[in-house]
């Protein structure tokens, strides 16, 4: 089984939120890292018994931005060290986290604040593009 996720999480959160699935009663030691195309791993393997047969479990996890990547390989242990190579470091290697872009904006925006003794005001001022004048609106939340 090969497994990728993303979370707003920190990847001891994560990691925490395996623990349960992969019957650890404590987090795993890191195996070392990996530097994938778009993010740098960090790498853990753990054996799991169940129903007699081990499997091997190798995961990556990766932050960037408040997010954390997952990306787990589950394999029986004979046929894990050659998953491993072929199937789990190429998905290190080629995942890349999506980059939204806000859609352009036909106006122009400016921070602002005012400040009448011990109270400051913030907020944002929006100018549409053009010549004025403009009838103002003040949303306050």
């Amino acid at each position: 089984m090969l497994a990728q996720q993303t979370a707003p999480l920190s990847p001891d959160e994560m990691l925490a939120a395996l623990m349960p699935q992969l019957l650890l009663t404590e987090p795993p030691e890191s195996t070392g890292a990996h530097q994938g195309a778009a993010l740098e791993w960090t790498l853990y393997q753990v054996d799991v018994q169940l129903g007699g047969t081990t499997y091997v479990v190798d995961l990556g996890l990766a932050a960037q931005q408040n997010n954390t990547y997952l990306v787990l390989l589950q394999a029986p242990q004979a046929a894990s060290a050659a998953l491993r190579e072929r199937v789990f470091v190429p998905a290190l290697d080629a995942l890349t986290p999506l980059v939204r872009q806000a859609p352009p904006t036909p106006y122009a925006t400016e921070q602002v604040t005012f400040t009448n003794g011990d109270i400051t005001l913030a907020g944002t001022l929006s100018l549409p593009d053009g010549p004025g004048p403009y009838t103002a609106v003040v949303l306050v939340s």
